[in-house]
C-alpha cells in the first residue's frame, strides 16, 4: 500500500505561491478555499472506479478541511524543495484529489501556500483555469456527463493523431553525464526570467514566449554539457534533443476536471551554435497550424475508455524514458495580491530523466527544473537559462546606432 501511494505522489501536479508575512490562521484559508470551491465546482467531485470505468461524481461528504494541511519547516528550509517534499503526502483516494497546504517556519517574514492534485484530477492548464477563475470572479462550469460515440467511432478518431504520435518516438539522444537507472530521488530549483525581456525577443524576432523559452532552454542544456553536441568524425552532427511538450486539447468552458492533454514532439536544436539560429528552428517547428491540429485531433484521448488510458499510461512511460518533458503555461493575471513568486510544480513519473514548467506571468517567467538524483550537475542550469536569454537577446537587438523601424 505504502509503495503504491508513493508511486501515486509522483503523478502530483500544483503551484507554489510564496507570499510575505507570517502564516494565515486557519479560518482566513478556509474562506479563501470555499470561494475557490465556489468559482470552480469542480473541486468537489471524486473518482470512482466501476469495473474498467472510471467516472467523476460529487463528493456527498466534501469538507474544506479534508483538504487543508499546515506544515512546519526547519528555519532556512528551500522553498522548492519543502514544496516538493509536501507533494509527496497521500491523497484522499475517496474524495476530490487535491489539497491546498500551509508551508511556514522556513523564514520569519513569509510562507508558502501549495496547491496541488493528482494529474488525472487537474493538468496544468486546468489548474491555472481554476485561479483565473478566483482571481477573475467568473466561475468555471459544473461538470456535466458527456455523450460518447461508440467505441469503434472512437478508434477510428486515433488514426488521423497516429502521424504525430510517431514523431514522439524520435531516437533519444545522450544529453547528460548520468549513470545508473532512473528513480533514485528527486531535486528541484526555481529560476526566474525576466518577462520583458521575453516578451522583447519575442517581439523582435516575430516568435511566440513559448518559442523563446525552449530556445532558452536549448542554449541552457548546450552551455551546460558542450561535449554532447559537438559533431562526431564519420557522423553528421547531431540534429538535436527531442522533448516531449503537453498541449491541451480542453475547449472554452472546460470545468477544469480530469487530464485533458496531448503531446507534441519538439526538437531543441542544441547542436546549433547560434542562439538566433535555435530561436529560428524552434519557431519553424513550432508552427500555430502544426498546434491547432494536433489539438484537434488528440481531442478524442478524452473520449477513450478507462481501460485504454492505463495502457497508453503504460506506454507513455515506456517511450518517454530518457527524455525531458517541457511544460509551457501562461499564468498572466492569476498571481494572489502580494506574491513574491509563483512557480508550477510538475510530475516527474520514474523513467523520465527531467521536467522544465515554464510558468509565463507577463513580468516574469518562472523555470521549475525538476531532475532525477541520476542526473548531475542540474544545479548550473539556473545560471545557464538565464545566461542563454540574454544571449539571445543580443542577437535580435539592432546593431548599435541604427534606429528600430517605426
Amino acid at each position: 500500500m505504502e509503495s503504491r501511494l508513493a508511486e501515486e505522489s509522483l503523478w502530483h501536479i500544483g503551484v507554489g505561491v510564496r507570499l510575505p508575512g507570517p502564516r494565515p490562521g486557519r479560518p482566513a484559508v478556509r474562506r479563501l478555499l470555499t470561494h475557490l470551491v465556489d468559482h470552480a465546482p469542480a473541486l468537489t467531485y471524486r473518482p470512482v472506479t466501476q469495473g474498467r470505468h472510471l467516472r467523476w461524481e460529487p463528493d456527498h461528504d466534501f469538507q474544506i478541511d479534508r483538504h487543508l494541511h499546515y506544515h512546519r519547516l526547519p528555519p532556512g528550509s528551500d522553498e522548492a524543495e519543502a514544496v516538493l517534499d509536501a507533494l509527496r503526502r497521500p491523497l484522499p483516494p475517496d474524495h476530490p484529489l487535491w489539497s491546498v497546504q500551509v508551508l511556514h517556519g522556513h523564514r520569519d517574514d513569509e510562507h508558502v501556500l501549495c496547491y496541488r492534485a493528482h494529474h488525472a484530477f487537474h493538468d496544468g492548464m486546468s489548474i491555472t483555469s481554476v485561479f483565473q477563475a478566483l482571481f477573475t470572479g467568473v466561475p468555471l462550469p459544473r461538470p456535466a456527463a458527456a455523450q460518447l460515440p461508440h467505441v469503434v467511432r472512437r478508434a477510428a478518431r486515433l488514426l488521423p493523431s497516429v502521424p504525430e504520435l510517431v514523431r514522439l518516438l524520435a531516437p533519444r539522444a545522450r544529453w547528460h553525464d548520468g549513470a545508473g537507472p532512473y528513480g533514485r530521488g528527486r531535486r528541484m530549483s526555481v529560476t526566474t526570467l525576466d518577462g520583458a525581456l521575453v516578451q522583447e525577443v519575442a517581439a523582435a524576432a516575430g516568435a511566440t514566449v513559448a518559442q523563446v523559452n525552449l530556445a532558452v532552454l536549448a542554449g541552457a542544456l548546450r552551455a551546460w554539457a558542450p561535449h554532447r553536441w559537438k559533431p562526431l568524425l564519420g557522423r553528421f552532427r547531431r540534429r538535436g534533443l527531442t522533448t516531449w511538450v503537453p498541449l491541451s486539447f480542453a475547449g472554452p468552458g472546460h470545468p477544469a476536471l480530469g487530464n485533458r492533454i496531448g503531446m507534441i514532439a519538439v526538437t531543441l536544436p542544441c547542436a546549433d551554435p547560434s542562439p538566433r539560429g535555435r530561436l529560428d528552428r524552434v519557431v519553424a517547428q513550432l508552427q500555430e497550424h502544426r498546434v491547432r491540429r494536433a489539438q484537434r485531433r488528440q481531442a478524442v484521448f478524452g473520449e477513450l475508455p478507462y481501460s485504454w488510458i492505463q495502457i497508453s499510461r503504460r506506454v507513455a512511460r515506456w517511450s518517454s524514458r530518457g527524455r525531458p518533458v517541457v511544460t509551457l503555461l501562461s499564468a498572466v493575471g492569476c498571481e494572489p495580491p502580494g506574491t513574491r513568486s509563483m512557480f508550477g510544480i510538475p510530475i516527474l513519473p520514474v523513467g523520465v530523466p527531467a521536467m522544465v514548467a515554464f510558468l509565463n506571468l507577463g513580468h516574469t517567467v518562472t523555470v521549475s527544473l525538476l531532475v532525477d538524483g541520476s542526473v548531475p550537475g542540474a544545479e548550473r542550469l539556473p545560471a545557464l537559462l538565464r545566461r542563454a536569454l540574454d544571449e539571445l537577446a543580443e542577437t535580435t537587438r539592432p546593431p548599435p546606432g541604427e534606429r528600430a523601424p517605426g
